[in-house]
């Protein structure tokens, strides 16, 4: 997974989980259902919220 630097400001969408645009490390988190010709749209996520949802979600023992 690439980690950007910084969390655009450009974009009027603040991160999913923390609902600000805290300028810290980000990743780019693919939209299920926008893949056109190999291409698909993305969201911004802050690293450590992803890395946070990802561990929560380990620790209840996966998605099903």
């Amino acid at each position: 997974m690439r980690v950007f630097e910084h969390f655009s400001q450009s974009s009027k969408v603040p991160c999913p989980y923390c609902l600000t645009k805290a300028d810290a490390p980000t990743v780019l988190v693919p939209i299920p259902g926008t893949e056109e010709d190999g291409i698909i749209e993305a969201r911004q996520v802050h690293k450590r919220c992803f890395d946070l949802v990802a561990e929560m979600i380990e620790l209840d023992g996966g998605t099903e």
